[in-house]
């Protein structure tokens, strides 16, 4: 936002030949940036015009004068800010004075008080129309806090939904002053990317000409009938529900005075009630795209990140190429920041609650978006963390690679693998670890390379045993309940160990039945047997030739 505006400035009201070239109500000055129209009498403000309703146009010279009015009202480019004051110098009844400002987005309904204060925005009746007007360079005024009041949480959060609604919020009494606090007060706690899209009135001539924006009635002035939202001579206030009085209360009590997330502007307001009310699984995609893009990031994955259903509202985002396009730049940009939130991600997509096919294409895409190596530097840590809470899964080779890569063994040893590596790693030796130590299952690949690299197991276990990590106790507890079918694996990795008892592997051969003992001794008899130092020649002698009528079975 720059710090200077260009403000063009126009004046209306009644005289007996004006820009136009005609006599009655029209711009009687302009700065050189306005332009006027010869069919336009308004000079294109349109409603900003528009002063006293039409039944008390014709205020008699003797009556009450109506209020002076200051008005701001903001569009999609530019805000209008306005003083309009009934006329008593006049002979005609009924005529009144407006001086705008128009300005580019920027400036708030602080600003009213403070251009007004100044005399930059004319609040008294002039004498003669100005030579010329110049065109002004305004810089928005911050906010002045009148003070803190908790008891504001009920006014404030029904004016925060009735922004939300797109309703009016009234303000009634008969002290404009009064009421003019009042505005002041609620204005105040706004944010300025709230304040600027927020239209205020300090005078509303009735409550249908005032739809949306605070407006204060001022009885006998505004006519109409209305439910004000606030009465201040009879101290009655309606007060906003539910997450309203959540925002107000973060508002008035929060020391920075903001929401958080801090909202940029009511859009974005409107953004956030809309995801915090719903299911996530039930905005449309459009809605998605928008939060991803909002200062609502934040907020919305740590939604997403408690939801039970996380790899459904993820399948939902991807479905959409740009969703997903505008999802993974915001990851890949601001990852470190919300690496706890994709940690969590990365466990609900490799839950049961979501689909097993696609467990492990939802893992990928996640690292793929953060990228691996920061992937690697922030997310895994948080990972690790996750899993000392909760089951966490392993489905993607892209995520298996990561962590092998960038994360010691016994850090990995809270995970479970569903896939492991393809060669051995670190997320091997941890599979094997969890194996050993917990009787935890092994992945398909692990189990594959346990068979295929016997010689590695047993040379981790005696690594472990060497450093004391672990006790031969603990190898003896899982060769216990090793399956039988795979018993020729573990004597395998028993035979080639040196540091577990020289007798085990026969000890084991015992303890199971002959069926499952006679093969694997056939077979591994001569490792056995040097394991044991027995020498060749005496293990020659004891080796049986197999004959084809044997039976494997045990002799009754």
């Amino acid at each position: 936002m720059p710090t200077e505006l260009p403000g063009d400035q126009l004046i209306l009201a009644w005289s007996s030949s004006n820009l136009l070239g005609a006599s009655g109500m029209g711009p009687i000055a302009a700065s050189d940036g306005w332009a006027i129209s010869n069919r336009d009498r308004f000079g294109g403000l349109g409603p900003a015009a528009r002063y006293l309703p039409e039944e008390t146009e014709d205020t008699p010279p003797d009556a009450p004068v109506p209020p002076t009015c200051l008005e701001f009202r903001p569009s999609d480019t530019v805000s209008y800010l306005v003083a309009k004051l009934y006329s008593t110098a006049s002979k005609r009844a009924g005529q009144y004075q407006v001086h705008a400002i128009r300005v580019p987005r920027g400036l708030s309904s602080w600003d009213l008080w403070t251009l007004a204060d100044r005399g930059v925005l004319i609040t008294r009746e002039l004498a003669e129309p100005p030579a010329q007007l110049e065109t002004l360079s305004l810089a928005p005024t911050a906010p002045s806090r009148l003070g803190t009041d908790e008891s504001d949480v009920r006014a404030l959060s029904r004016l925060l939904q009735c922004l939300h609604e797109r309703q009016p919020y009234l303000i009634q009494t008969t002290d404009q002053a009064l009421g003019i606090a009042g505005l002041k007060s609620l204005v105040a706690y706004l944010p300025q990317g709230i304040a600027v899209d927020v239209p205020v009135s300090t005078f509303v001539p009735s409550p249908a000409q005032w739809t949306s924006g605070l407006g204060l009635l001022l009885p006998p002035h505004s006519l109409g009938t209305a439910t004000p939202d606030l009465e201040l001579d009879q101290q009655r206030e309606r007060a906003g529900t539910g997450l309203f009085i959540t925002l107000a209360d973060q508002l008035i009590t929060a020391a920075a005075g903001g929401l958080n997330p801090p909202i940029g502007s009511l859009a974005e307001l409107d953004l956030w009630l809309a995801m915090e009310t719903s299911d996530l699984l039930d905005l449309s995609a459009a809605t998605l795209a928008e939060l991803i893009g909002s200062a609502a990031f934040g907020s919305f994955l740590a939604k997403l990140a408690d939801h039970p259903r996380i790899g459904q509202v993820l399948l939902k985002l991807l479905a959409d190429p740009s969703v997903e396009e505008a999802f993974a730049d915001r990851l890949r940009a601001e990852g470190p920041e919300y690496a706890d939130l994709i940690a969590a991600f990365v466990a609900g997509a490799g839950s049961s609650e979501t689909d097993a096919a696609k467990r492990a294409p939802l893992q990928t895409w996640l690292v793929n978006a953060v990228t691996d190596r920061q992937f690697g530097r922030y997310v895994v840590p948080s990972l690790l963390a996750e899993a000392a809470g909760r089951r966490v899964e392993i489905h993607s080779d892209t995520l298996v690679t990561c962590l092998a890569t960038s994360t010691e063994a016994d850090a990995l040893q809270p995970l479970t693998f569903a896939v492991g590596s393809a060669r051995w790693s670190a997320v091997t030796e941890a599979e094997l670890a969890g194996f050993l130590v917990d009787g935890g299952k092994l992945s398909p690949q692990t189990a594959g390379l346990l068979r295929e690299s016997p010689t590695k197991v047993a040379a981790l276990i005696d690594r472990r045993l060497q450093a004391g990590e672990w006790r031969a106790g603990v190898i003896g507890r899982a060769a216990e309940r090793w399956p039988d079918a795979g018993l020729d694996e573990l004597i395998a990795i028993l035979v080639r160990s040196e540091k577990l008892p020289t007798d085990w592997p026969v000890r084991v051969l015992a303890a199971r039945p002959a069926a499952v003992a006679r093969p694997i001794l056939a077979a591994q008899w001569p490792s056995i047997a040097a394991h044991l130092g027995i020498p060749d020649s005496i293990a020659g002698m004891l080796s049986v030739p197999k004959k084809p009528w044997w039976k494997l079975s045990d002799p009754e």
